[in-house]
């Protein structure tokens, strides 16, 4: 039996949606009736301020689509988060959210973190809905590789990748899809071929 090692951490795919679908699924998002929530979640970054971290906090928001075993959102599961499971031969789905950044008073990083270290077929999705000066950085080999928040585009890590958020400055939202999901071998060779 042949064993794979993944040595690529992360894959960057523009234009991952064909243009019709890009345009649906970002009138679906920016909808009035899409209901964002605050963020209840923690904050960690630069500044040890709690200040600072209530002030970053004013401006995230969520909208779970799939999250502990429970659609959250049926229609964005069955018209969005099937197919793409569906495309990445995915197992099973852990968690799917929609992220909502608003300009924030400072310049923020968000602490690094790894979205699921316990299994190696993890994988995280993040889908950026528009342009803007924000993104991730991605933390490989003591490098720290910024991509940027460009509209459809999709970054594939493992859920072992070390990451931060970058809030946008120049923009007054920044819009992101997660969705962690477990992936076959075989997928994971496809993918990163």
């Amino acid at each position: 039996m042949c064993k794979w090692i993944l040595i690529l951490m992360y894959k960057v795919v523009d234009n991952f949606f064909p243009q019709k679908e890009r345009d649906q699924l970002v009138a679906d998002v920016t909808n009035e009736q899409f209901a964002w929530h605050k963020y209840k979640g923690s904050f960690s970054g630069s500044d040890d301020d709690p200040r600072y971290r209530e002030e970053i906090s004013q401006c995230v928001f969520t909208h779970p689509i799939y999250h502990r075993l429970v659609q959250r959102d049926p229609q964005f599961c069955n018209v969005y988060l099937l197919p793409l499971m569906e495309a990445l031969d995915s197992r099973a789905c852990v968690e799917s959210t929609f992220s909502f950044y608003a300009r924030g008073p400072y310049e923020f990083t968000g602490g690094p973190h790894c979205d699921l270290e316990i299994n190696k077929n993890a994988l995280t999705a993040l889908y950026y809905l528009e342009d803007n000066n924000g993104g991730t950085i991605i933390y490989e080999n003591g490098e720290e590789i910024f991509i940027h928040h460009k509209d459809n585009r999709m970054v594939f890590m493992t859920g072992d990748t070390q990451h931060s958020a970058v809030i946008q400055t120049d923009a007054p939202a920044r819009r992101v899809w997660r969705t962690i999901c477990f992936v076959t071998d075989k997928s994971w060779i496809k993918l990163f071929s």
